[in-house]
Parts: structure tokens; C-alpha cells; sequence
């Protein structure tokens, strides 16, 4: 007869395989998440503003970047990107949006891309702020928010 140490040993030896399967099979595998929002480390914002050079800005939650714009209708694309800054595929259960923006600055969606649409700046701003949305459709709340500042200098003339 086994002596009841050998019997504790055995036993805790035998749940050892058990344990590390359990955890292989958990949900946070940080190599492939469950939720493809997971990986989003930044956003990319291209910004076109009236009759100047499409602006890309890449920045994560920490940056605070300053963003440029031009009064009027600005064109804006994204992409969400993980920390090697690729661009991470999330589907149709995603869009873009903006939240926050300040001095009458409006942003409307675009009806064929989540993730593009139109910022509209009115006459006389000069400064503003804003928040880039991550927005989760099906939960209906936001993934990532990412907080910038808004510059809309002067028209220069030609």
C-alpha cells in the first residue's frame, strides 16, 4: 500500500497536465485574441483638408498629437494598427468615429466606409480638441480612444 505522501504526490503530479491544458486554452492569448480590437495599439488618420495635401498622423492614447485641418469640408481615412503599426483587420463590427470635437466642429460618417468620413470645420476656428473613436457596433462602446488636438491655420494665397 502506497504510503499517503506517495498519494499526494502522484496526485498533484497528475493535475499538472490538466492545469497547463486549461490555460493553453484560455482567452488571453495574447498571439491571436478573441477580439481583433485586442491588437489595436494606434489609430492612422489620413487627412485631407480643402485644396491642400492629404496629412497622415499615426498616435496612440499617450500622444495627444496636434492634427492639421482647413476650414470647410476635411476628407479623413483610417486604420487601426498594432504596436508593430500594422493594420490590424476588424470587419464589419467596427467604424471610426469622433467624439468631443469642440468650436462647432462636426464629423459626419461616410455611407460606404466605417472607417472614413467628413470633418467639417466652420469659419473662424483656429484651435480645437477631439477624440478618435474606436466604436464596437454589436456592444455598442468604444474600443479605443485616442484624444488630439486640432490646428486649422490661416489660408495662404497663391
Amino acid at each position: 500500500m502506497l504510503s499517503t505522501t506517495t498519494r499526494r504526490t502522484f496526485r498533484a503530479l497528475a493535475l499538472i497536465p490538466a492545469a497547463m491544458f486549461v490555460a493553453a486554452c484560455g482567452d488571453d492569448d495574447p498571439v491571436a485574441p478573441d477580439d481583433p480590437a485586442d491588437a489595436v495599439e494606434a489609430v492612422s488618420l489620413t487627412v485631407t483638408p480643402p485644396g491642400r495635401t492629404p496629412l497622415t498622423y499615426v498616435f496612440d492614447q499617450n500622444d495627444n498629437p496636434t492634427i492639421v485641418l482647413g476650414v470647410g469640408a476635411n476628407t479623413v481615412t483610417s486604420r487601426f494598427v498594432d504596436a508593430n503599426g500594422a493594420t490590424v483587420p476588424l470587419g464589419a463590427n467596427f467604424r471610426l468615429d469622433f467624439e468631443s470635437l469642440t468650436n462647432g466642429i462636426t464629423f459626419a460618417r461616410s455611407a460606404t466606409d466605417a472607417y472614413a468620413g467628413t470633418i467639417t470645420v466652420p469659419a473662424g476656428v483656429t484651435t480645437a480638441t477631439g477624440v478618435a473613436v474606436l466604436w464596437h457596433i454589436p456592444s455598442n462602446h468604444d474600443d479605443l480612444e485616442v484624444p488630439f488636438r486640432i490646428s486649422v491655420p490661416a489660408p495662404t494665397t497663391p
